[in-house]
């Protein structure tokens, strides 16, 4: 096995590395953004040989710093094709990895294995339709997807009246007065420790939308069999309705490794590394306050028939604004009332291909920029 992991340097590429380092996986490529020193200490601890850097000034110190490694910027296929690699890892950040998994399908890797969640937000029909035509498997990194995926490749989906996803609720499932809320806070998740787009996300619960058009495209189940509940534990992670009533559930400690593992071993189930999940205790389950987290509101439009260009706008928009807030430019609750009003006055848009949906976020970013200067004011 050949694995290349893109976003080599964040939370999820870290833990890849670390996964695969158990497993005695072959890394064979890394790719980063811009931080050219810590992709080349990890590609120094790993042995991998091939580079991918999108940054060129970036690109530059670390040819000067490296004199063993093969350099590439530009088109990530090309890299991928030099490392040979059997099973790509795109766990790039935000809407520049949907760039990565396009990349992906144009190689002959047999796996991709997705963290990007925005790759299918974005452009999920497009992605899947070339997975079935290059047959390469989409596995997903995502505690909640990696459960649903184990249990339906178990059970018949023609079994299977309803799927549910777990949310822990965030930080501040139980604060009254979500007005003057810093970033130090939002990044504070009682359960998961994880990169801050995704911590703020959470905090929001716009995260949870995400999820759940992810769970959409990837299993082809309608939106409105795909039940978000809150349970506070955040030990629960994934579970479905069978037609005669009875739920199964998956459980697991909150460690990402869980589900990277899964993804890189499958259809094999690897050894337990990362803590063994104890039963004793209470497990709590809750419907969630769409009053508290109006992102919400978002699950509403999608089953009201939401088109793909709401899905882009709405991830553009959060994007900018979880940015702005993090920089001390929004507050917290800016966030949620910036990316549904630009998702819905973008439903409409035409996303024909992922270039339109590329095209798309571009244009939705520049007036959510305006947006936050409105409410800076």
């Amino acid at each position: 096995m050949r694995l290349f992991i893109f976003g080599a340097t964040g939370t999820i590429g870290r833990a890849t590395l670390s996964v695969a380092a158990d497993l005695g996986i072959d890394v064979v490529g890394l790719g980063a953004h811009s931080n050219w020193r810590k992709l080349l200490e990890a590609a120094e601890r790993c042995g991998a040989h091939i580079l991918h850097i999108v940054d060129e000034t970036a690109a530059e110190s670390l040819r000067r710093a490296s004199k063993k490694a093969q350099i590439f910027t530009g088109s990530p296929e090309e890299a991928i094709a030099a490392a040979d690699a059997d099973i790509v890892v795109n766990a790039v950040s935000g809407a520049a990895g949907l760039t990565f998994s396009l990349a992906a399908l144009k190689t002959p890797v047999k796996r991709l294995a997705l963290a990007n969640k925005e790759s299918l937000v974005m452009a999920g029909e497009f992605i899947m339709e070339q997975a079935r035509r290059k047959k390469t498997e989409i596995l997903p990194i995502d505690s909640e997807h990696a459960s649903l995926f184990l249990l339906l490749s178990k059970l018949s989906l023609k079994d299977v009246d309803e799927i549910i996803i777990t949310a822990s609720g965030g930080p501040f499932l139980r604060r009254k007065d979500l007005n003057n809320i810093t970033p130090e806070e939002a990044l504070a998740h009682p359960v998961w420790n994880m990169g801050r787009r995704i911590s703020v996300d959470s905090a929001t619960m716009l995260n949870k939308v995400f999820e759940v058009v992810e769970a959409h495209i990837l299993f082809g189940v309608g939106y409105e069999r795909i039940k978000v509940l809150v349970h506070p534990e955040g030990v629960v992670h994934g579970g479905v309705r069978l037609r005669d009533g009875t739920v199964v559930l998956h459980s697991a400690a909150a460690d990402m490794r869980f589900a990277i593992q899964q993804a890189l071993c499958y259809p094999d189930i690897g050894r337990a590394r990362y803590g063994v999940f104890e039963l004793a205790g209470a497990f709590h389950f809750e419907e969630p306050d769409v009053r508290r987290f109006l992102a919400l509101e978002a699950l509403e439009d999608l089953r009201s028939g939401a088109r793909a260009g709401y899905r882009v706008a709405l991830n553009a928009a959060d994007e900018v604004a979880v940015a702005a807030f993090l920089n001390r430019r929004l507050p917290f609750s800016a966030i949620p009332h910036i990316a549904l009003s630009l998702a819905r006055r973008f439903s409409s848009a035409p996303v024909r291909s992922p270039q339109e949906a590329l095209h798309l976020d571009q244009t939705v970013r520049n007036q959510a920029l305006s947006e936050v200067e409105k409410w800076s004011r």
